[in-house]
C-alpha cells in the first residue's frame, strides 16, 4: 500500500480502513516491545514507523484562511443560534450566584471580608 504525493486522499475506502488497522496493530506491538528491554532496536524502528503514519494520515492537508473566515461567518453563528438556550441558562446561573453572593456580602460583613478580602 504506498502511494506517491497525494497522501491519505488517494486512498480507497477499504486502504483506509486498513491503514487504520495496521496503524493500531503497529501501536499494540510497539507497547509490547517496549516493555521487553531486548527489543530496543525494534522499538526505535516501530517509533519511527508510527511517527510518519501518523503524519501521514493527521497533516493530510494545509489549513487555508478561508476555512477559518467561513468558520466564524458561518459556522460558529449556526452553533451559537443552535446552543442559545444552554447559553442563556448557563448565563442566568452565573448571574444568579453572583447576586446571591452580592447580597451575602453586603449583609454579612465577615463574609465579604473572607470572600473578597475586603474590610
Amino acid at each position: 500500500m504506498q502511494r506517491s504525493g497525494s497522501g491519505v486522499a488517494a486512498l480507497s475506502h477499504s486502504e483506509l480502513q486498513e491503514l487504520g488497522l495496521l496503524y493500531r496493530q503497529t501501536a499494540s506491538d510497539l507497547a509490547a516491545v517496549r516493555e521487553d528491554a531486548t527489543g530496543r532496536q525494534l522499538a526505535t524502528y516501530l517509533n519511527q514507523l508510527l511517527g510518519r503514519c501518523h503524519n501521514l494520515i493527521y497533516l493530510g492537508h494545509k489549513p487555508k484562511v478561508s476555512g477559518l473566515v467561513r468558520f466564524y461567518r458561518d459556522t460558529y453563528p449556526q452553533l451559537f443560534r443552535e446552543t442559545l438556550p444552554q447559553t442563556l441558562l448557563a448565563v442566568a446561573i452565573f448571574l444568579f450566584t453572583a447576586l446571591i453572593a452580592c447580597a451575602v456580602s453586603a449583609v454579612n460583613k465577615k463574609m465579604a471580608t473572607a470572600c473578597w478580602g475586603l474590610e
